[in-house]
């Protein structure tokens, strides 16, 4: 599947959406840090360096922005993001026939 094996740390709140990403990462041969909150995800980035953030940018109580912020000026490393808007698992949207 993949030759190299990439950390990802996934910055998700909504249980399923987190859950549904770590699985298509894992399947596609990733190893994945999971975090909640910008808060947890602040931790995570100490115990580890990640090659990839993967960020839901709807996130609140910090806002996501603060992380993205706090990487690309106040952390030491270089760690690409990517940023995106989720859509919930829960509800999926209904189509007309």
């Amino acid at each position: 599947m993949n030759p190299t094996k990439s950390l990802i740390l996934l910055v998700e709140d909504n249980p399923l959406n987190r859950q549904l990403v770590r699985d298509i990462l894992i399947y596609r041969g990733h190893e994945v840090m999971e975090a909640a909150t910008v808060s947890e995800a602040k931790l995570k980035l100490e115990q580890a360096k990640p090659d990839l953030v993967l960020l839901d940018i709807q996130l609140q109580s910090p806002p996501s922005r603060c992380l993205a912020m706090w990487l690309a000026f106040g952390s030491s490393d270089s760690t690409p993001i990517s940023a995106s808007q989720s859509i919930r698992a829960s509800s999926p949207p209904k189509y007309r026939r």
